[in-house]
């Protein structure tokens, strides 16, 4: 099942991007562009390992994203394979995230953790940051996954206000799987 990924360079690397990012789901072009492999042979590891039950997709609005299974049973076998050599795998995404000034708080959510229904894949919280700086990292973001990016920009106080308040959009983000990528609301 596993064999035909001990003698490919760009399948190790592949799964050892989702193994290092194991509750981020990926487009192809993402992981493309992660492990510096063509769209193809990169969309075609990820099918193999969905065929090995190593990974799992989800669809939304015609694009396809991948994770790791994080159920599957010969997890440790992956790993192994995949850790031979020092993986150097940066998240693209969130590097974009945290090239921005001045922001507070920074939340994946959406299809970046296969929650295909709710309405926001980004929350930003930032009193200084400006929403056409903002814009153009989504536009990037969009770029790199092959799709729009949904997003809210919220300033401080706003932030807390609706957290105090339960409002919805702040449950949908907060009650689902999410990941944060910083949270500095705490300082300053």
């Amino acid at each position: 099942m596993l064999e035909s990924f001990r003698n490919s360079k760009l399948k190790k690397s592949v799964a050892g991007a989702l193994l290092l990012f194991p509750k981020r789901g990926f487009s192809a072009r993402e992981m493309a562009a992660m492990t510096r492999g063509g769209a193809r042979a990169v969309t075609e590891c990820l099918r193999e390992l969905a065929r090995a039950e190593a990974a799992e997709a989800v669809t939304r609005r015609g694009h396809r994203y991948w994770r790791l299974n994080a159920y599957f049973p010969h997890l440790a076998e992956l790993r192994e394979l995949a850790f031979a050599p020092k993986p150097r795998y940066e998240d693209l995404v969130t590097r974009a995230l945290r090239r921005l000034p001045d922001v507070r708080l920074a939340v994946m959510t959406g299809i970046f953790t296969f929650q295909t229904k709710l309405p926001v894949d980004i929350l930003v919280v930032s009193d200084v940051l400006g929403r056409p700086r903002l814009a153009a990292a989504i536009a990037e973001i969009g770029e790199l996954i092959g799709q729009e990016v949904n997003y809210v920009l919220l300033s401080r106080a706003e932030y807390e206000e609706r957290r105090f308040l339960s409002d919805r959009l702040i449950r949908d983000v907060l009650d689902h799987p999410h990941i944060v990528v910083f949270n500095n609301l705490r300082k300053g």
